[in-house]
């Protein structure tokens, strides 16, 4: 599904629009010239879907060569192994997220809690994605002919990052903050509301006219205006709403 001229929603899952797995995040196929980037990889189940919603929108998957993994919740880098399986892609995330995918630690993203619960299906396994690249905070990474800045910004999880392009006016904020002003507040040892009013703060300095979260619908115009009223939310001592 084309958002902008460069964006494309490869995958979305049942807090979204629905295009592939129920349990997938919003995936994001970036246009970047002469390379391919995905930003998040879903919950790897049902994987031929996003596949196909790829190739619907002109591209072919084995022409990805990077993918973004913005933290280790399952929903959003259950289908690493398989993507780079599949393409041979670079996997970047921040080297907490890389420990835990390089080892598979389904202890470290509490999957088993949220088997227990029905979050994700009895038999749902995370599997294994090695080797991963470490990218780091502030890190520019020049692919093809845009520049992405690494934001870390923790909050919904230690580990969470925050994608920036700067000639497209655009980030891609994961689990931070959704349309409507809203947040994803769980009962998680990672999660953390101060954290997440912090990382919010911290955006507030990017020119943003394109949000692009985890969940839920695209922001496609005065995405900034959203994260400044996030902020004043915070600011008030006042809590955002919450998605779930």
């Amino acid at each position: 599904m084309r958002l902008t001229k460069h964006v494309y929603l490869a995958g979305s899952g049942n807090l979204g629009l629905n295009l592939t797995n129920a349990y997938d995040c919003n995936i994001y196929l970036l246009d970047a010239g002469t390379s391919l980037v995905l930003i998040d990889c879903g919950a790897g189940l049902e994987m031929e879907k996003l596949f196909q919603e790829i190739r619907r929108d002109g591209f072919d998957p084995a022409d990805i060569t990077h993918i973004v993994v913005t933290h280790a919740h399952a929903d959003h880098a259950g289908g690493a192994a398989k993507l780079k399986a599949h393409t041979g892609a670079q996997v970047l995330c921040l080297p907490q997220t890389a420990s835990i995918l390089e080892s598979g630690d389904e202890d470290a993203i509490h999957l088993p809690e949220c088997r227990k619960v029905g979050m994700y299906p009895q038999d749902y396994r995370f599997h294994a994605c090695a080797p991963v690249t470490a990218v780091h905070d502030r890190q520019q990474l020049q692919i093809g002919n845009i520049s992405l800045e690494i934001i870390h910004t923790p909050g919904h999880s230690s580990d969470m990052i925050s994608c920036y392009v700067a000639e497209w006016r655009a980030l891609f904020c994961s689990d931070l903050l959704f349309a409507g002003g809203r947040i994803a507040m769980q009962v998680s040892p990672q999660f953390s509301l101060f954290a997440l009013s912090q990382s919010i703060a911290r955006l507030t300095s990017y020119d943003v006219e394109l949000l692009f979260p985890g969940h839920l619908a695209p922001v496609l115009s005065e995405g900034g205006q959203l994260i400044h009223q996030v902020h004043e939310t915070f600011k008030a001592l006042k809590v955002p709403p919450n998605i779930v």
